[in-house]
């Protein structure tokens, strides 16, 4: 198989990727955080560990990274590449929340315990899994061969 110098994407399966990618990451989380307050002992009165906030977070992470997916499928020869490196510095960026919540650097609470950063940080890499994974196979394109 020749190598490509491009990678193409079919940028009409973009909103049907990211549905499913929001879906999965939603399901992923709120399983997530139920199994953190069974096994861990993560306080139930956590605010940040409440449905909409996870909801609402997971749901912007997967419309933000499918703009920037369309965005890059329109700019860069090579876009799943350059959205997978991507993914990874918003990962650790994304990756200072949890770790603020911990120290107690959010005045409208105070700070959390271990397990519940612990969580948080398991759910952000668990978003960003999901979200590269389904982001990065099901939008491919694929050209015709010809024998």
């Amino acid at each position: 198989m020749p190598v490509r110098w491009h990678e193409p994407i079919d940028t009409r399966r973009l909103p049907l990727a990211s549905l499913i990618a929001a879906a999965v990451a939603v399901g992923v989380n709120i399983g997530l955080r139920e199994a953190g307050r069974r096994w861990l002992k993560v306080p139930v009165d956590e605010p940040l560990l409440s449905l909409v906030p996870i909801g609402a977070v997971t749901v912007g992470a997967v419309v933000l990274a499918m703009l920037g997916m369309g965005v890059l499928s329109r700019t860069q020869a090579r876009p799943f590449t350059v959205f997978r490196t991507f993914a990874g510095v918003v990962l650790l960026v994304s990756c200072a929340g949890p770790l603020l919540a911990k120290t107690g650097w959010f005045a409208s609470m105070g700070a959390t315990n271990t397990y519940t950063m612990a969580l948080m940080l398991l759910m952000h890499l668990t978003t960003a899994a999901v979200i590269v994974i389904f982001l990065t196979t099901l939008p491919r394109g694929y050209d015709r061969r010809r024998f």
